[in-house]
């Protein structure tokens, strides 16, 4: 019974309330979606998203549960609604994206999704070396010949405009970057700055000042899959830039993580003990 209630208790968090009859996977997958989408905090995201993890793991136990106990769901498993997760209205949420793997189930696709999209959610699809999340997007992504830990961003006309590199202290920058953002990595994430800006200061730069942040986590225990969520806090900022930044810092990450996976002599111990190294 505990499977059924952790499961109960996401439906509870999503706004979810089948029975036994009309349960389905894809309204579970749409009312997850929508959920994050609206989540007022990155943490109210990330407790959706650890949940959803948990559910496509034991989702086909969970039917089988489901049929064999459906009285028993029917009769006790009532909708309670949200307890732990906060969400905000439409206008609210529009200024966040979200960049994932959860949604497929082997964790090898990479979504965005934002209600400033809305319904849609986008895979980043690669055409020969390069990613997109959209055919008519400005930017596109690729991983760097010699380096897990570098990403390549090109223009239209395949020209390099900047490359996403993970440094030893899984801390992003921006290299060889002819871009008009400056990224700066804090505590809790990584902010963008415009160069006009950082280079007319002499000391820190005012976080009130940043056109967008980015916070990210792994959501289990092996750095499987993870979520992202990149808040645009100036409407007249290069949206499709950011996304494709923020996806690369998700995608070139993920990379470093199967690569030191797929060396005999990086234990899991020090894998984790990176890991832990990323703060919320």
């Amino acid at each position: 019974m505990k499977l059924m209630f952790k499961i109960h208790h996401f439906f509870d968090e999503i706004g979810y309330n089948p029975t036994s009859e009309n349960f389905k996977h894809e309204n579970v997958l749409a009312k997850t979606i929508v959920t994050i989408n609206h989540a007022k905090e990155f943490e109210d995201a990330l407790i959706v998203a650890k949940l959803y993890v948990y559910y496509a793991k034991y989702v086909d136990k969970f039917v089988k549960k489901l049929s064999k106990y459906s009285n028993i769901w029917d009769e006790i498993f009532k909708y309670q609604g949200r307890n732990e997760v906060t969400i905000v209205s439409d206008n609210e949420a529009c200024g966040s994206y979200y960049i994932t793997n959860i949604y497929s189930r082997n964790y090898k696709n990479v979504y965005v999704a934002s209600q400033s999209l809305g319904a849609n959610v986008f895979l980043f699809k690669k055409k020969g070396t390069y990613f997109s999340f959209d055919d008519d997007t400005d930017y596109f992504l690729r991983y760097a010949a010699l380096s897990s830990k570098k990403m390549v961003i090109v223009d239209k006309s395949e020209k390099v405009i900047a490359n996403v590199v993970l440094n030893d202290s899984l801390e992003i920058s921006l290299e060889d970057n002819k871009t008009k953002y400056k990224l700066v990595t804090y505590e809790a994430g990584i902010a963008f700055y415009e160069k006009l800006y950082i280079n007319s200061i002499k000391n820190e730069p005012d976080l009130k000042k940043c056109k967008g942040f980015i916070w990210w986590d792994v959501l289990d225990d092996d750095a499987n899959c993870g979520l992202s969520r990149l808040d645009v806090f100036d409407e007249n900022s290069d949206i499709d830039l950011m996304i494709t930044i923020a996806a690369s810092c998700f995608l070139v990450f993920r990379s470093y993580v199967e690569e030191s996976k797929a060396r005999p002599f990086l234990s899991h111990l020090i894998l984790m003990s990176a890991l832990r190294g990323i703060k919320r």
